[in-house]
């Protein structure tokens, strides 16, 4: 399944798809977990959430 689907109409490429990413929570606040940059962003805003789940 695709996250994030390329724009470009020629091709139906997934730019994120469902193990491209993690999402973390914790007491603090939640985190999407990048897994080919291994970078961490937090989300702070609640569409952001509902975009992932």
């Amino acid at each position: 399944m695709c996250i994030l689907k390329n724009r470009n109409k020629t091709e139906n490429a997934c730019l994120l798809g469902k193990n491209d990413f993690s999402i973390i929570e914790t007491e603090i606040a939640k985190y999407l977990f990048l897994v080919d940059s291994l970078r961490f962003f937090r989300i702070e805003d609640p569409k952001v959430m509902d975009y992932f789940q």
